[in-house]
């Protein structure tokens, strides 16, 4: 019964502040990211924390991706260098 009650408190002050804003339309003319205007250090922080946010995963998938391409590429030149050695002919550059 209590949340029910509840529940009606809840929905009441949902109902009071939405007619608050249609009385008084300048009560909620805020942004909550500018914090009050184009012209703060604030919304140049956000906007820059969110273009570091978005760019980080490609970097990390671009980084691992090389990491593991020359990885292979190391490894293969190695293998070729030891067939080379073993057949007593002379390893490939490049």
């Amino acid at each position: 019964m209590a949340r029910a009650s509840q529940a009606g408190w809840t929905g009441a002050l949902v109902l009071l502040v939405a007619l608050a804003a249609l009385v008084d339309p300048s009560a909620v003319d805020a942004c909550a990211v500018c914090f009050g205007g184009e012209e703060n250090d604030w919304t140049t922080g956000f906007v820059l924390g969110t273009v570091m946010m978005l760019s980080l995963p490609p970097v990390i998938v671009v980084g691992a991706g090389v990491t593991i391409y020359r990885s292979i590429k190391r490894h293969d030149a190695e293998i070729e260098a030891a067939e080379a050695a073993a057949s007593g002919r002379k390893p490939a550059q490049g």
